[in-house]
């Protein structure tokens, strides 16, 4: 499987993309996707968020992925449902379509809420 990330001040490769293309089989069939480049959240974003997640959910007795899943229910808002009689909620957006930036808004406004809900304080863990 190969993916190509076409930038627009690099022609070259568009023709590397083409190379590509040319090179698949002839007889096998292909699902190509092309859509506009959307930069992904880092590793660093990822790993501060989980410990912003733990600390809460060690605060209200939960999972990290379930205070995750909270916050998402209000950050984004939610859907009722009901499983066996059991009224649940579901967050109306994930953060793992996020860019950099909206994940970083998301992000800040967790550790706002928990630090505000639950008295959450991550350290700094900048240099001096």
């Amino acid at each position: 499987m190969a993916k190509i990330t076409l930038r627009k001040n690099r022609p070259d490769i568009l023709q590397h993309a083409h190379e590509v293309l040319d090179s698949l089989s002839k007889d096998k069939d292909w699902d190509i996707t092309i859509e506009p480049f959307k930069k992904k959240r880092t590793n660093a974003q990822n790993s501060r968020h989980w410990k912003i997640m733990a600390l809460g959910a060690e605060y209200v007795g939960c999972s990290p992925q379930e205070m995750h899943d909270e916050c998402l229910c209000q950050y984004y808002g939610y859907d009722e449902y009901e499983i066996f009689g059991t009224v649940k909620r579901r967050p109306k957006q994930r953060s793992s379509g996020q860019d950099t930036k909206g994940f970083s808004d998301f992000d800040a406004w967790c550790e706002q809420f928990l630090c505000a809900e639950c008295g959450v304080l991550l350290p700094y863990e900048g240099g001096e």
